[in-house]
């Protein structure tokens, strides 16, 4: 849950929620994170954005099976299985 009070935002459990309400916070609405289109993405991006998903081998990947990789499919058919 995240609260708020002048400038001050929290993240607190749940559970605590309420003692926070009664102390003059608001309850904050979460916020979504924005949808990256990965498509448009440089491959240096992308190349960090696999190792930050531990996809191996993506420092060697060419743009088409980065994406592919990063959206947890296959690029132009290719398998992988032997």
């Amino acid at each position: 849950m995240r609260v708020r009070m002048d400038n001050v935002e929290r993240v607190i459990p749940d559970e605590k929620g309420e003692q926070f309400l009664k102390k003059g916070y608001k309850e904050v609405a979460p916020v979504q994170p924005e949808e990256t289109d990965i498509s448009k993405m440089k491959v240096p991006e992308l190349k960090a954005l696999a190792e930050e998903k531990g996809i191996e081998g993506a420092a060697s990947m060419k743009k088409e099976y980065l994406i592919a990789a990063l959206k947890g499919g296959e690029a132009d058919g290719e398998s992988g299985e032997a």
